[in-house]
């Protein structure tokens, strides 16, 4: 499983941790705590188990398009999103996507 974006509580990385220790997958984070949350990125990877990967924002495009088209799935766990990038750069690599509903 794969998933990009700011380490912040609206895009919820701390329920999908717990869901792919849970599950025992391994999960892909890609991106850095945006302003303000770095309590909230300690707290995702303090719950990561060695399932999980962090990545920070650090790449080039090719690297991430390497991710997505690797990645079983991308998910975007988010709390409120319209519809986020990250939804067509997966698509575009033939990479499945799960959403919230939210």
């Amino acid at each position: 499983m794969l998933t990009v974006g700011r380490i912040e509580p609206n895009k919820n990385q701390l329920s999908l941790i717990k869901a792919a220790n849970k599950l025992n997958k391994k999960l892909i984070i890609v991106g850095e705590a945006g302003n303000g949350y770095s309590n909230y990125e300690e707290q995702c990877r303090k719950e990561a188990g060695d399932n999980v990967y962090f990545w920070g924002n650090e790449m080039n495009s090719c690297v991430l398009r390497k991710l997505y088209k690797n990645a079983e799935l991308t998910v975007v766990q988010s709390f409120s999103e319209i519809l986020p990038l990250v939804t067509f750069e997966s698509l575009s690599q033939k990479t499945p996507v799960l959403c919230t509903n939210r």
